[in-house]
């Protein structure tokens, strides 16, 4: 069977989980906001995937795939090609493709679980939610009384009083996931560094002699540094440590609140020190409002200050556009603002041309990024974005 060009393998191989135990079914399908992809009243602390792997709701995704066709809950990757972007689905499509055969997929076996061991995060980051940072989830609380615009009162109440402790003391989870068919386990948070569940499941992985056929991909903020942890990465047949880090100096310790700029630095340079052999080390940029405009800043000092992203990046850093909050959109800009950054960008290329290499200075994403940006002018929302910035930073 020929692959149809609008597949995607990963309803067919691919286990995601939310932070509080609610299944999906990629975590890119609810980026947007869209929940067309969760499967709704279905939760993994009192239900087994299994149930659901080969029900009707994944049967009729799968079906529209092989048809050709594309699911509603499936749009972003769709839309961020049309941006310039390399979409999730694409790069994931070219990564299991070339190690399983189309047959093997369509035999619809869990070789790759996306795990979110709840929502414990040290930080609080200014476009981030409850579900995923328990400190934001505090702060939130904390804003309930004040005199809300309706946009932000659904955004700050978006997971506020749910609970995220599904998988523990969850034999029925764990009983159910067999590791000698895994090949791929990626883990976010929350922040996954300091969640104890997280060594925990590593070392199963090593302790019952399967780490060594699968690849583990985990994002972290790069806060916190455990030696123990960092030989247990060299253990599985690759493991992918993805930085987020949205700017340098004030602009981390503004967006990414109460991280401290030097702290971060001194563990690049250990991220740096173990980025051999099986592990590569990646920088991923989250790219809002709050930062576009010190993107090319930023990646002027990657370039100069770190041997990072060299494989999946070109050398320079991952960038992936904001969906939520809508009021932190780069598309919220002005048309002046939107002007003034497309000019940033192509002077970036061009400094890149003359400082890295041609092939640099025509990384894709640039283009994307502006193109993502220009896409829409939501200008009109920028009042919600001034209140959210005022209140939230109190």
């Amino acid at each position: 069977m020929k692959i149809p060009n609008n597949f995607c393998v990963l309803p067919f191989l691919h286990l995601s989980t939310r932070t509080d135990g609610t299944m999906q079914l990629c975590c890119h399908t609810c980026s947007s906001g869209n929940t067309e992809g969760v499967i709704k009243d279905f939760n993994l602390k009192y239900n087994s995937h299994i149930d659901k792997w080969n029900s009707e709701f994944y049967k009729n995704i799968r079906k529209k795939f092989l048809n050709n066709e594309i699911p509603e809950s499936c749009k972003v990757c769709f839309k961020e090609e049309s941006e310039g972007y390399r979409s999730k689905r694409l790069w994931e499509n070219e990564l299991w493709l070339s190690k399983v055969s189309f047959d093997k997929i369509l035999e619809n076996k869990v070789r790759y679980i996306d795990l979110k061991f709840g929502n414990n995060c040290n930080f609080a980051c200014l476009m981030c939610n409850a579900s995923d940072s328990s400190r934001v989830q505090k702060k939130f609380k904390n804003i309930q009384n004040l005199n809300l615009s309706q946009n932000i009162k659904n955004f700050t109440n978006f997971g506020l009083n749910k609970k995220y402790d599904w998988f523990k003391n969850n034999n029925r989870f764990w009983d159910n996931i067999n590791l000698k068919d895994l090949e791929a386990l990626y883990i976010i948070g929350g922040e996954p560094t300091i969640n104890p569940e997280f060594k925990n499941i590593l070392k199963k992985c090593v302790k019952t002699d399967n780490a060594k056929h699968i690849d583990l991909r985990f994002n972290t903020n790069g806060s916190f540094i455990d030696n123990e942890l960092s030989e247990i990465y060299k253990k599985f047949k690759k493991t992918e440590i993805n930085i987020s880090l949205d700017g340098i100096k004030e602009f981390h310790e503004y967006i990414r609140t109460p991280g401290k700029w030097a702290d971060i630095l001194k563990n690049l340079k250990v991220y740096e020190g173990i980025n051999k052999d099986n592990i590569e080390v990646n920088i991923d940029c989250t790219v809002s409002i709050l930062n576009i405009e010190h993107i090319p800043d930023f990646i002027k000092w990657k370039v100069k200050n770190l041997s990072l992203n060299k494989i999946s990046f070109k050398g320079l850093i991952g960038l992936h556009p904001l969906y939520s909050p809508d009021f932190l959109s780069t598309k919220c800009l002005s048309k002046e603002d939107k002007e003034r950054i497309t000019q940033k960008f192509e002077d970036l290329k061009l400094w890149l041309k003359n400082n890295v290499s041609e092939k640099a200075s025509k990384y894709s994403k640039l283009d994307a990024v502006i193109n993502h940006m220009n896409s829409e002018d939501w200008y009109f929302k920028i009042k919600d974005t001034n209140e959210y910035l005022n209140k939230i930073r109190k």
